[in-house]
């Protein structure tokens, strides 16, 4: 396993327990994620303090959600692409989604520099939140 591939993991298994400190930890400062306009939580967030806002905003949305790490698709010198399999329900409507999601990591020493995620279907999300 390669050493990205272990940030990886490990962020992702700080994020299952909602340990922002051990997150923060393998983010570098000036980390960024961008989430598509059509969601509720559409936007570019910025560091621990981004990461922080984005999830929360996430919880809010959505019920049961689920985040499965389908493969580790790929990695090159300074990224990796993770396939997830993403599912829940919108808190305001009830209705469930499910879809896939590829992101790609970028690192720099070390770190986890940006995430952008790509959503197979932004719509299911959209749909299942839209009154």
């Amino acid at each position: 396993m390669s050493e990205k591939t272990e940030v990886c993991q490990r962020f992702l298994a700080a994020m299952g327990k909602g340990d922002y400190d051990a997150q923060a930890a393998l983010m570098t400062d000036d980390f960024e994620i961008t989430e598509a306009d059509s969601l509720p939580y559409a936007g570019t967030y910025h560091g621990i303090e981004g990461w922080t806002q984005l999830t929360k905003a996430v919880i809010k949305a959505w019920s049961g959600l689920r985040l499965d790490l389908i493969e580790i698709a790929g990695e090159s010198e300074d990224s990796v692409l993770l396939h997830f399999a993403l599912s829940g329900a919108s808190r305001k409507t009830g209705r469930r989604f499910g879809t896939e999601v590829m992101e790609h990591w970028r690192f720099r020493g070390g770190k986890v520099a940006a995430i952008t995620p790509y959503y197979f279907d932004t719509a299911a999300l959209a749909d299942a939140d839209r009154d």
